[in-house]
């Protein structure tokens, strides 16, 4: 039998109206939802994307946006733990989807 450990799951839709973060307790023979948030995303990074969709992109531009997004993933995990409680060494991995869905020129 595995003890059960807890992993998070995060991800942005493509709404672009927050980061999705659940913390998840799973053993061999279950997986249950112990906390879950929604973090907004700030208004400005909305803009940035929406104009990156919209418009070809230098690789300076689109390394600048994945590095805000990098950043606010980064953040809203931290909020998340601090939140919640959660002491990082508790958590055995993070899954996040990847942003990288924009090209450059």
């Amino acid at each position: 039998m595995i003890k059960k450990q807890l992993f998070i799951g995060v991800m942005s839709g493509t709404s672009l109206d927050g980061v999705d973060i659940a913390l998840c307790s799973i053993d061999s023979s279950s997986c249950k939802l112990v906390h879950s948030h929604e973090y907004p995303f700030p208004s400005n990074l909305r803009e940035d994307i929406l104009s990156a969709i919209a418009k070809p992109l230098t690789l300076l531009a689109l390394g600048t946006l994945e590095h805000k997004l990098g950043t606010l993933f980064g953040d809203s995990i931290n909020t998340f733990l601090d939140t919640f409680s959660i002491k990082r060494a508790d958590v055995r991995a993070i899954g996040l989807h990847g942003s990288n869905t924009l090209a450059p020129t």
